[in-house]
């Protein structure tokens, strides 16, 4: 069951729109947020609950960049594939890949010995 609520509804069904909003379960597409005007404004998903909000994905000014933001002071955010966490960034920017609490700006973990770089994608190195 999908459950859709828009930030500062005014109607007395919970939802005001300016532009299109469509939910349909009968397609891949479940909810579309677009705007009607040729200008990059804020368009984003707003993630609330009664303390107020805490999480924001979208793009939010004409930089056509996609941000993901966790509105919780101390909140991190991580990426997952196939149920299982495999980076995170926490909430005092350090980047864990592999590993669920950074210690350092970059931490890598993994199963092998070695951290291998690539540059132009002819030789590598090893550390």
């Amino acid at each position: 069951m999908l459950s859709a609520a828009i930030y500062r509804a005014t109607t007395a069904t919970g939802v005001d729109v300016t532009g299109t909003l469509n939910i349909n379960s009968a397609t891949d597409e479940i909810l579309r947020l677009e705007t009607s005007d040729n200008q990059a404004g804020n368009i984003y998903q707003s993630i609330r609950d009664a303390s107020g909000e805490l999480a924001r994905i979208g793009m939010f000014d004409s930089s056509r960049i996609l941000r993901l933001n966790n509105m919780q002071s101390d909140g991190d955010v991580a990426v997952f594939t196939n149920n299982t966490e495999r980076m995170r960034i926490d909430s005092s920017g350090n980047v864990g890949i592999g590993i669920s609490s950074p210690a350092t700006k970059l931490h890598v973990l993994d199963g092998t010995s070695s951290l291998r770089f690539r540059q132009n994608g002819t030789t590598s190195e090893t550390l």
